[in-house]
């Protein structure tokens, strides 16, 4: 669990194209494999994402589980693999994380040696970090992973606040599931503002959007106030979330990405590659240029590489990404999303 600020120097970062989900899941890990073989020793978490209530392309799929438990099976001195997370959509569904992991077929993980299942949200949530919300500062509690080793496995997807989520954002899970809507800047008494309609067509406001400056704008999109002001807060409050917490290794299966209205609403997208690194940072980078987009315009990356806290670049091993880049369509409120810098405090 990080704890504390690490300056990565040259992180490399695997990646595999082109070969199907198993081989490329397979192939970056082989790249990784002396210093994986050094490091993932004792208790280990593998952190999937388990963001949507039920069977969905949103989550994790147990098939690229599956590759890394096969990978890991002749880890000698690992003493026990958890497999869990928190699901946020659970929450919002009054269901239980446990009934995700019954809907996605992770019960059958079990089969392999060592294997344990985890619902994050029963852990106790001990340590607190403080955040900003639209109502004041506010604390989050955050369960304390006692591991020696914690994996995120993540899928590249858009997102419906701060454009791009992967590995990094992923462990967010960790979170006390009634204090994650404070890191988007809101609180439970906010949501119902977030869907507010506008008589005003969007071309009209993508044009006013491009035409005046960024705090007038936000003050005249009445019906857009509540979204902005998560906008202007949520990545300050991801990079403090991220500064005690993140994982030591990122598992990016981008065999099917996700386009459109992610992280949960979005379409599959097929890509076919895998991203993997010991710099989270970098991993969650180079899939976002797969995708379409700039690093430094998703915030919460962009103010975790100025405090040096990882890095937008490793050092490449494997395959070459020229060629598969993809123009992701992004989720329907990027015009909006995209004034974080200009709204950030």
């Amino acid at each position: 669990m990080g704890v504390e600020c690490i300056i990565y120097l040259s992180m490399k970062v695997a990646l595999k194209r082109g070969g199907g989900r198993e081989k490329n899941i397979r192939g970056v890990l082989e790249l990784l494999e002396e210093e994986l073989r050094a490091r993932v020793k004792g208790r280990i978490l593998l952190k999937p994402n388990l963001t949507d209530h039920k069977r969905s392309p949103a989550n994790t799929s147990p098939e690229t589980l599956e590759v890394i438990l096969e990978f890991l099976s002749d880890f000698d001195e690992i003493e026990v693999i958890h497999i869990g997370d928190g699901s946020g959509g659970a929450f919002f569904s009054g269901k239980s994380t446990w009934d995700v992991v019954r809907e996605m077929g992770y019960e059958a993980l079990k089969r392999y040696p060592k294997v344990e299942l985890v619902n994050l949200d029963e852990l106790p949530h001990p340590i607190e970090i403080e955040v900003r919300t639209v109502r004041g500062p506010a604390t989050i509690r955050v369960a304390e992973l006692n591991y020696d080793f914690i994996a995120s496995v993540a899928i590249p997807k858009t997102h419906d606040f701060v454009i791009y989520t992967g590995a990094l954002k992923n462990m967010m899970g960790a979170i006390h599931p009634e204090d994650r809507i404070k890191v988007h800047g809101l609180t439970m008494d906010d949501l119902p503002y977030l869907e507010s309609r506008s008589p005003v067509p969007v071309w009209l406001k993508k044009f006013l959007r491009g035409i005046l400056p960024a705090g007038l704008f936000a003050k005249m999109a009445w019906h857009e106030r509540v979204y902005l002001a998560s906008v202007r807060k949520i990545h300050s409050n991801l990079f403090a979330f991220l500064k005690v917490l993140r994982p030591d290794f990122a598992i990016i299966d981008g065999f099917w990405g996700m386009e459109g209205n992610g992280p949960v609403n979005g379409a599959p997208y097929l890509h076919d590659f895998a991203v993997a690194s010991f710099d989270p940072l970098a991993a969650d980078a180079l899939a976002v240029r797969l995708m379409g987009f700039s690093p430094e315009e998703v915030g919460y990356l962009k103010l975790l590489a100025e405090a040096k806290i990882g890095a937008l670049e490793g050092e490449p091993l494997g395959d070459a990404l020229e060629g598969l880049e993809r123009k992701y369509r992004p989720h329907r409120l990027y015009y909006l999303q995209k004034l974080w810098k200009k709204l950030h405090p």
